[in-house]
């Protein structure tokens, strides 16, 4: 197939027109508009005012830590015999 022939069998596309911007914004009017450049205080004072709440701890939270702490003691007395035991079986 030729170039042409492919053109001729292929669908045409038809483009649609873009829309043009008949209000286009100018620098003046952005400028002017100084509100636009500052943040919103009004958002920021609100989040500020409020107190913030007093954390509850359950007696699960303590269980959790102080099971995990003693499973990292466990790993560290296992780590510290190990050393001995290989250090007995080097140094004999």
């Amino acid at each position: 197939m030729t170039g042409t022939e492919m053109e001729k069998s292929s669908p045409q596309v038809v483009e649609a027109p873009q829309p043009r911007n008949e209000t286009p914004t100018s620098t003046k009017s952005v400028t002017e508009n100084a509100e636009m450049e500052k943040p919103d205080q009004t958002l920021k004072s609100g989040i500020e005012d409020q107190e913030e709440p007093i954390p509850h701890l359950h007696m699960k939270t303590y269980l959790t830590v102080f099971a995990i702490c003693l499973i990292y003691f466990a790993q560290l007395i296992n780590v510290v015999g190990a050393g001995a035991v290989s250090c007995k079986t080097a140094c004999s």
